[in-house]
C-alpha cells in the first residue's frame, strides 16, 4: 500500500464498502469498492472535503432532532 493513504469503510443501504484514499504521482486517488475511481488534483481535494464537513454538520437526524453521525 502507499504511504501517504487512509482506508476506511462506509455503510449504505445495509451494505460496506471499502474506501481506499491514497496519493498517486501528485494526485489524491479515491477508490469505493472497486466500482468508483478518482484521481484529482490536491486543491480539489480540499475542495471536497470542505463541502463534506460543511454538509455533514449541517446534518440533523430525522428521529428526535438529535445529530446522526
Amino acid at each position: 500500500m502507499f504511504e501517504n493513504s487512509k482506508s476506511l469503510f462506509i455503510e449504505h443501504g445495509g451494505d460496506v464498502e471499502a474506501v481506499e484514499i491514497y496519493e498517486h504521482h501528485g494526485k489524491i486517488v479515491v477508490e469505493i469498492g472497486g466500482k468508483f475511481r478518482m484521481a484529482i488534483h490536491a486543491n480539489d481535494a480540499f475542495d471536497i472535503a470542505d463541502a463534506l464537513t460543511l454538509v455533514a454538520n449541517g446534518l440533523r437526524s430525522h428521529v428526535g432532532g438529535g445529530w446522526d453521525v
